[in-house]
C-alpha cells in the first residue's frame, strides 16, 4: 500500500537521509520554476523530459520500505511510472529499489542508466 506523506515530512525526512544537501544542481524549466536536484543527470532528464512534453514531478513522494525511505527521482503521470536516474550503482542503492519493488509491486519503476540516457538522445 503506497502512503503518502506531506511536504514537510517529506523534507525531513530527506534532511535525515541526505543531510541538509537536497541538490546541488538547479533544473530551470521552462515554464519559469526551478527544482533543485541531486545530480546532472537528473537535470538533462527534466530538460528532456520538458522538450518533449512530458509531465513530471522531481521526488514527489517517499516510500517507507525495510531499509529505510526511498525516494524515486521521478514520477510520470501520463505513464504512472517512477523513474530512478541511477549513475554508479551501489549495492545499498540496488538493495533500495529491489526493496521498494517487492514492497510495492504494483508501481512501475525504471531505472535509467547512463547508456539508456543515451540511447534516449541526452548528452551525458
Amino acid at each position: 500500500m503506497t502512503r503518502k506523506y506531506s511536504r514537510r515530512k517529506i523534507t525531513r525526512v530527506k534532511e535525515r537521509q541526505f543531510g541538509k544537501n537536497l541538490g546541488h544542481y538547479i533544473y530551470r524549466s521552462p515554464n519559469g520554476g526551478y527544482q533543485f536536484m541531486r545530480s546532472t543527470w537528473e537535470v538533462k532528464y527534466a530538460n528532456f523530459l520538458d522538450q518533449k512534453g512530458i509531465k513530471w514531478t522531481y521526488e514527489p513522494m517517499a516510500f517507507k520500505t525495510s531499509e529505510g525511505f526511498y525516494f524515486p527521482d521521478f514520477y510520470l503521470p501520463g505513464e504512472a511510472c517512477w523513474v530512478e536516474i541511477k549513475g554508479r550503482l551501489t549495492d545499498e542503492a540496488a538493495k533500495k529499489m529491489e526493496n521498494f519493488q517487492k514492497s510495492y509491486p504494483n508501481e512501475k519503476l525504471t531505472i535509467l542508466r547512463g547508456n539508456d540516457l543515451k540511447d534516449l538522445g541526452i548528452d551525458i
